[in-house]
């Protein structure tokens, strides 16, 4: 069987969007019907922990969607990439969060949500071919206006 075809870290993506993503989910925590969101200190792990009374209840994988510019989703499916997988096998309360690129909008969506999907490939701007994405129809996704939740 070939290796996946996955897009390799950028530390310059990285670095522009990871710490500004960060912080606007952080201020959802009311959304999530939590007490408050905080950093997971695990490093290589998904980005954010949701407590409730100093309790984590639940784990937030966050990502910035370039082509998303603001106002309502221009796509009929999110793509998800296949990698984030591994955060959808692990037993506990797993969401993801998909920010506008102007991060006043988020895309919410739990595991479940994620491993029923199907996975398509998608050429993008990084890998030309052979990458795959979880295809998450917007129907099964909630959309938060962030700055109205701050």
């Amino acid at each position: 069987m070939s290796k996946p075809v996955r897009k390799g870290f950028s530390k310059a993506l990285f670095d522009q969007n990871d710490g500004p993503a960060r912080q606007a989910v952080r201020g959802l925590a009311k959304t999530f019907g939590l007490d408050e969101i905080v950093e997971n200190p695990a490093r290589y792990d998904i980005d954010l922990l949701g407590q409730v009374n100093g309790e984590t209840v639940k784990f937030i994988e966050v990502e910035v969607k370039y082509g998303w510019k603001g106002g309502a989703f221009p796509f009929s499916t999110i793509h998800l990439p296949e990698r984030k997988e591994k955060f959808c096998k692990k037993d506990m309360d797993v969401v993801f969060c998909i920010l506008s690129k102007d991060l006043k909008q988020a895309a919410i969506f739990d595991k479940q949500t994620v491993l029923k999907s199907e996975k398509v490939e998608v050429p993008n701007r990084y890998i030309r071919s052979g990458e795959m994405f979880f295809d998450i129809p917007i129907n099964e996704v909630s959309f938060v206006d962030i700055s109205d939740e701050n």
